[in-house]
């Protein structure tokens, strides 16, 4: 009996040993690199009117979204005012991107619709969004790509997330609960803004800066702000991070810079007049073609008293707005 306790107690004690000696190895096998594909997708947005030649191209935007990513743009050309939202996700080891085409409220012309494409074999897609009477074709073109990238481990730092940072893929903005302002189409920054002319230029940021106030909300998405004076914000379909994703755990404190605005009503409306008669003479001397279309929504701009966008945008908070941050 005890020869058989003896033996046991070497046996435990050998593949104690043999543990212990395979743990360095193992510890090195997981710090090596490892190979893994990074996909992406170029997204362009353009029209042209074929025949027409390169002087009749416009250009709306162009950007790349990743694996799980979404990128947003707008045309706003002539009669047409619509939305383009590409988002991309890995299902069931395959490359997928969902296109939607949504129109905005004065386009009477523009069919909403919704395409999913599989990228997996990586050739480029084309879409024919909308075409004009006049042989105007608005065409989205996918590139979908994949690079093979050598990954070690490294440590996780919630901070590299940037969770603070906006990204607004083309997000209406709603002022007052019944305004339709338009969309903001933008991304990577701690701070964003609109500027609403004859009302206020509206910062605001998930980090307290100087000056703000804690007058909004983030929750599942939408951005919720409101000033003391009755007046509020709403922006719908916003992400946050390096992944563009929507922020879970709200919800989360939103601090708001209320400035005056860039310009005065008027003062916009001019600037727009001016903005027409400089678009006029450029069309009459031939140095440039816009719609007819285009001119007459500038003008009815010009003469409405209604609330309106200017500008947006995101940036990041330079080092004299920063504020410390308290737990």
């Amino acid at each position: 009996m005890e020869f058989r306790i003896v033996r046991r107690r070497c046996l435990l004690l050998l593949a104690g040993i043999v543990l212990i000696s395979a743990y360095p190895a193992l510890a090195s096998e997981t710090q090596k690199s490892r190979n893994v594909l990074d996909y992406s997708l170029h997204v362009v947005l353009l029209s042209f009117r074929p025949g027409a030649g390169l002087e009749a191209c416009r250009s709306y935007g162009r950007g790349t979204a990743g694996g799980n990513a979404t990128v947003g743009h707008w045309v706003n050309d002539g009669n047409r005012s619509f939305g383009v939202t590409v988002e991309c996700k890995m299902k069931s080891h395959r490359f997928w991107a969902t296109v939607r085409i949504e129109p905005g409220e004065s386009d009477t012309l523009t069919e909403a619709k919704v395409h999913e494409l599989d990228l997996s074999e990586f050739r480029p897609q084309m879409i024919d969004m909308a075409r004009d009477d006049d042989g105007r074709v608005y065409r989205l073109n996918l590139i979908p790509s994949v690079e093979v990238v050598a990954e070690a481990p490294k440590r996780f730092l919630a901070r590299d997330q940037q969770l603070e940072h906006w990204s607004f893929p083309n997000c209406p903005i709603i002022f007052n609960d019944e305004r339709y302002l338009g969309r903001i189409s933008c991304s990577h920054g701690e701070l964003a803004w609109l500027d609403i002319p004859g009302t206020a230029l509206v910062e605001f940021s998930l980090l307290p800066f100087v000056g703000s106030e804690p007058w909004g909300v983030l929750l599942d998405g939408t951005i919720a702000i409101s000033h003391p004076d009755g007046a509020s914000v709403e922006i719908n379909g916003v992400t946050n991070g390096v992944h563009q994703e929507n922020l879970k755990g709200g919800p989360y404190q939103v601090w708001v810079r209320w400035k005056p605005p860039t310009h005065s009503l008027k003062e916009h409306q001019e600037l727009v007049k001016t903005q027409v008669e400089t678009l006029r003479k450029q069309i009459e001397a031939g140095d440039i073609s816009l719609p007819a279309a285009t001119v007459e929504r500038l003008e009815r701009t010009a003469d409405s008293d209604g609330i309106c966008l200017m500008s947006n945008g995101v940036r990041e908070l330079q080092a004299d707005e920063r504020v410390p941050e308290v737990d």
